[in-house]
């Protein structure tokens, strides 16, 4: 079969365009349902993972002590962010500050293990204490259980809170549905011109 300039250039500019690699971030949302989040206690978290390591599932580690902090099974975390409020302190941490000691109270340890298996929502535990507060939390797929200031005895209400865990997972985008018509499209028209050609 033998194809005009035309349509080899089509041809191969839809080839070039399909080949571009092409990421749909899933982000998974960690929010308090009750008691409600106030200015006292509350806690929301966020991570936005490729959709590459959503799809395989993973296990992330990290740790902080005096000595700084460490990162493992993070490839695909392509950004983290955390708000908490622990008896009514404010905590806010996003991407490099985990591992900045100097992003926390002095004095800060923290531990968290967390597995999630392919396409799957998170299992694990998260803890973090310092001088200041402290806070432990568990992952459980679609829920979470925490406890605000466990080290202190939770002195002031409220102690235990629970989470909704939600992934946002992307659908394709028109341009990309768009596309994908124009090349069927143009598959077809290539597929019919040869039969018109015996035809006539």
């Amino acid at each position: 079969m033998l194809l005009n300039p035309k349509a080899l250039a089509l041809t191969a500019g839809l080839a070039f365009l399909s080949a571009a690699p092409a990421r749909a971030d899933v982000i998974l949302s960690f929010e308090q349902v009750t008691p409600a989040p106030s200015n006292k206690a509350s806690f929301f978290a966020q991570a936005v993972l490729t959709d590459e390591a959503f799809a395989n599932g993973g296990t992330l580690a990290y740790s902080l002590d005096g000595n700084g902090a460490t990162l493992t099974g993070a490839e695909g975390l392509v950004s983290l962010l955390v708000s908490v409020v622990v008896l009514g302190f404010p905590l806010n941490l996003a991407d490099a500050d985990f591992l900045n000691p100097a992003a926390f109270p002095a004095g800060t340890t923290a531990a968290a293990t967390i597995t999630s298996a392919p396409g799957g929502l998170p299992f694990g535990t998260i803890s973090v204490d310092n001088p200041v507060f402290s806070l432990d939390i568990t992952l459980a797929g679609s829920g979470f259980t925490g406890l605000f200031s466990s080290s202190f005895l939770c002195a002031a209400a409220p102690c235990t809170f629970t989470g909704e865990t939600t992934a946002t997972i992307p659908v394709p985008e028109p341009a990309s549905l768009a596309l994908l018509g124009i090349g069927l499209l143009g598959l077809g028209a290539l597929r019919r011109r040869p039969e018109a050609e015996k035809a006539g």
